[in-house]
């Protein structure tokens, strides 16, 4: 359960249906932009570990190559959208900030702010919220 300071409270739930009830009980449309946002995260977290995670990168240049990133395309969209903020590539999906909130505070597991996260780190609140 997550408790917001201003009051109120969410819980992290792992049945996908019933997460998206409560999501869409704070916020029209809530519901379904859960679904899409766990399968752009799952996709980020499919293709990216064995291009990004797994890959010793000498420089930037090596990091951003056009050949490693365009047969990301297919799963991921456009890859540098992985590379915005996180809570930047929430809005996308979720206008309240509790709710953002919610998905991006594993990214202090890191130490790492959710305004200066790179959108990759969706990968911690999906693999949480999926895998366990």
């Amino acid at each position: 359960r997550v408790h917001f300071s201003g009051g109120g409270s969410l819980d992290l739930l792992g049945e996908e249906a019933e997460m998206a009830a409560q999501l869409e009980a704070v916020e029209p449309g809530a519901g379904a932009a859960y679904g899409e946002m766990l399968a752009a995260a799952r996709a980020a977290l499919r293709v990216g570990v064995p291009a990004f995670i797994a890959r010793n990168h000498r420089s930037l240049g090596d990091f951003l190559d056009p050949r490693r990133l365009l047969p990301l395309l297919p799963e991921v969209g456009n890859p540098l959208d992985l590379l915005i903020p996180l809570d930047d590539w929430l809005r996308r999906f979720f206008r309240d900030p509790k709710l953002r909130a919610l998905f991006t505070f594993q990214t202090l597991y890191v130490g790492l702010s959710p305004h200066t996260a790179p959108a990759a780190f969706s990968l911690l609140p999906a693999s949480e919220l999926t895998d366990g």
